[in-house]
């Protein structure tokens, strides 16, 4: 699992706390047995660092083909989060959240955008399609409408997830 993340120039790319070279440790910690690594993996890492007040950073789009690789490791997707539910929800919030918060600013052309990153995931996304949790398919759902025509005013429409 995550074979690539050593080839992702890390140190040239940023977060809300400065260079992202950490990135490869907490997405480590999204496979970790440990209950406490993963839940800080979520809180500290994706939703406070990469994804930090509505605000994406220059790693953001580097980190979610990663969050849609954990994804698609069922057993890791359905690990504790620490939060009192699998991980596979606050994945998808994170990768739903991203798609709706846009682009981080100043990315250099020819960077990985965060639309096409998550576009990505679509063969991933559809394993949850008929997930026993209708907040977790209503995720889907929009995730996979996101992937079919982008980012539009409609994404604003759509029942939270």
């Amino acid at each position: 699992m995550f074979e690539d993340l050593d080839k992702i120039p890390w140190a040239s790319l940023r977060h809300a706390y400065g260079a992202a070279t950490d990135a490869p440790t907490w997405i480590r910690a999204l496979d970790s047995k440990k209950e406490e690594d993963r839940t800080e993996a979520i809180c500290h890492f994706l939703w406070s660092s990469v994804f930090h007040q509505h605000t994406l950073y220059s790693a953001t789009p580097y980190v979610i083909p990663f969050v849609i690789e954990a994804l698609g490791c069922l057993e890791l997707a359905d690990r504790d989060n620490g939060l009192g539910k699998p991980m596979k929800h606050e994945m998808m919030k994170y990768l739903r959240c991203c798609a709706k918060a846009g682009e981080p600013e100043g990315i250099s052309a020819g960077a990985p955008t965060v639309e096409n990153a998550i576009r990505d995931g679509r063969e991933t996304f559809l394993a949850y399609r008929d997930d026993p949790d209708q907040i977790l398919r209503d995720t889907t759902q929009w995730l996979l409408k996101f992937c079919e025509i982008g980012r539009g005013p409609w994404i604003w429409d759509c029942r939270e997830g």
